[in-house]
């Protein structure tokens, strides 16, 4: 892959899921057609990333509780993300699936390598974890992230590790709440983070500061599956593909499936 005007990266469990859940199971085939549509009208180049066989491992080896308390996705979610990925194939388009590793952290490879370059990034993603990206690159990354408290991009991290997250079952340090964050000195959190006890300015009480001595490693396992996953380009090359362009056979299978 070479920089272009513009590289679209698809987080495709995330955006294709929150499609097909607005749809009945009895009529999850109908939004297929109109998502292969969007990704085939869609300037610049267009690369889907999923997630790989086993994705959480790596965070979950660290924290076994990481996204614990989401519900499981539905099989017949799953059966039309295997209809749209041999939609895709026929259509020519573009396809990362690392396995053991979250569509997330290929994107955020990949968005960091072409914005360092000055190609412009846009990410197909509601993932707040994304906001990384656009304050490391705020003017050349671009996402539709939902954030989950009015908080600048570049405090996200810190956020998550402190506060918590419950979409990803990160508890962060207890009891301590938005607030607290909000009048904290990030650089002091830094700090923290780094092994420093010094806890002026930082809004952590004495038995947080407790908790922390008692739990010397916990803050920092959250920040490490809070950041994206290091990955070479070469190791995500070799898990890329692009299917030949088959538009007829396409077309009959969306037929087949009355779409």
């Amino acid at each position: 892959m070479v920089a272009f005007e513009m590289i679209n990266l698809f987080d495709m469990n995330n955006w294709v899921r929150r499609s097909l859940e607005q749809t009945s199971p009895a009529a999850i085939h109908h939004p297929i057609r109109s998502i292969i549509h969007d990704l085939e009208n869609t300037e610049g180049v267009v690369v889907c990333v999923w997630d790989g066989m086993m994705a959480r491992k790596w965070r979950t080896d660290l924290y076994p509780a990481y996204k614990g308390k989401r519900p499981p996705t539905s099989e017949s979610i799953y059966e039309a993300f295997r209809f749209i990925q041999q939609l895709l194939e026929l259509s020519g388009i573009m396809q990362v699936t690392m396995p053991e590793v979250e569509a997330d952290d290929v994107i955020a490879a990949l968005a960091r390598h072409y914005a360092a370059q000055g190609t412009p990034i846009s990410i197909y993603s509601t993932d707040w974890d994304f906001a990384q990206l656009v304050a490391e690159f705020p003017k050349l990354v671009f996402c539709g992230y939902a954030a989950k408290k009015p908080c600048p991009p570049e405090q996200v991290v810190l956020y998550k590790v402190f506060v918590g997250d419950t979409s990803d079952n990160i508890p962060g340090l207890p009891g301590y709440g938005p607030k607290s964050f909000d009048r904290a000195s990030k650089p002091a959190l830094e700090a923290v983070l780094k092994g420093s006890r010094d806890f002026t300015d930082t809004g952590i009480t004495e038995s947080q500061q407790r908790w922390i001595e008692a739990h010397p490693n916990q803050l920092e396992t959250y920040l490490a599956i809070v950041q994206f996953k290091p990955l070479t380009l070469g190791a995500i090359s070799t898990w890329t593909r692009m299917g030949e362009r088959d538009l007829q056979r396409r077309e009959f299978l969306m037929e087949r499936y009355m779409l």
